[in-house]
């Protein structure tokens, strides 16, 4: 066998380039793959939100990892 040709320096930035888009796609791949995902909880917690992820941690992760906005309370309309 003859022995490969050295890379030329265009080459060589090629070849590293490509050798990160492949690092990046595949901890993408990873990321895409895991059954579940870690959800930072907040520091500091309500008493409300202390009862939720009391009775639903599950739910309360996910509302913690997508909020949705949510219709105001009625007290809210009369204010303080």
């Amino acid at each position: 066998p003859s022995t490969p040709t050295p890379l030329t320096p265009e080459e060589a930035r090629t070849l590293t380039s490509w050798d990160r888009d492949l690092d990046a796609l595949s901890e993408e791949l990873r990321r895409s793959r895991r059954t579940t995902v870690d959800v930072p909880v907040p520091p500091t917690l309500s008493a409300s939100q202390l009862l939720r992820i009391a009775a639903d941690p599950d739910g309360f992760a996910q509302d913690l990892a997508r909020p949705m906005p949510r219709p105001p309370a009625p007290g809210a309309r009369r204010g303080t």
